[in-house]
């Protein structure tokens, strides 16, 4: 995965994906990178699936990727937006509004 130089935050997934937020990274992300096995979450394949946002809501909860370069340990976090946040990232107040940058 790359990442910006002493970045703490990063953009996943844009909020224009609304939805199929989960879908997406159910889809296009490396489940055993965060930790993940991915035939626990098969509700994450269909947005229809009526346990398809207990499921989000798991795999948000569990998610840990690891950079091998650094050590640090990185979560998901969604705000609108899907980010990736460091272990040591310091929040801002209101941070994420009206932007899909991370400060």
């Amino acid at each position: 995965m790359a990442l910006s130089p002493n970045s703490t935050c990063e953009l996943l997934l844009s909020d224009s994906r609304g939805q199929y937020i989960p879908r997406d990274f159910y889809n296009d992300f490396i489940f055993p990178a965060w930790g993940l096995d991915k035939e626990k979450f098969p509700a994450l394949a269909d947005p229809e699936n009526e346990w398809y946002w207990e499921a989000w809501d798991e795999l948000l909860n569990k998610a840990e990727w690891t950079d091998p370069d650094t050590g640090h340990k990185w979560r998901l976090w969604q705000d609108g937006d899907l980010f990736m946040i460091r272990d040591d990232h310091a929040f801002e107040a209101n941070e994420f509004e009206g932007d899909d940058e991370c400060d």
